[in-house]
């Protein structure tokens, strides 16, 4: 197992967080977020775990007054609830942590609004985040806003 931080990922990794992503597309994303998401690539970071040379969980981030945001968070259907995507999460904070950073932010689809994504703020939960806020304009039927915030270690 790997966890791999980067700024511009390689073409070989851009491809595999296409294929995730694409693989969710109808589901949980939008059809034309794996195309989004490449381009955010080139000015976001990347967060991968990769198991003998194949991405199985990323998560992509930028940060916004300070406060880095998930703009997406996936892993791989066949690696689902294997715990993949909270050892992840974890690297992330720690990486996070090692730059001063002790709070982190993302959106995603109201639960109640779009139940296939009652999952997604479960796994959110877990791993320490928070219900925070409603956006009810934003995106077709509103966005949650869910905080993750930790202690200096």
């Amino acid at each position: 197992m790997e966890i791999g931080f980067t700024y511009e990922p390689d073409k070989k990794i851009t491809d595999e967080i296409y294929n995730i992503v694409k693989d969710y597309s109808g589901d949980f994303f939008t059809y034309n977020f794996p195309d989004e998401i490449i381009v955010d690539m080139k000015f976001q970071r990347t967060a991968y775990l990769s198991i003998g040379g194949e991405v199985v969980s990323v998560i992509v981030y930028t940060c916004f007054d300070g406060v880095p945001q998930v703009t997406l968070m996936a892993t791989k259907r066949a690696h689902r609830s294997m715990g993949y995507g909270s050892i992840l999460m974890n690297s992330l904070v720690e990486h996070l942590s090692e730059m001063g950073l002790y709070k982190m932010e993302l959106y995603t689809h109201i639960p109640e609004k779009k139940p296939i994504n009652s999952s997604s703020v479960a796994f959110y939960e877990h791993v320490g985040f928070v219900r925070d806020k409603i956006y009810p304009a934003m995106w077709e039927e509103g966005a949650l806003k869910m905080v993750k915030e930790w202690e200096r270690k």
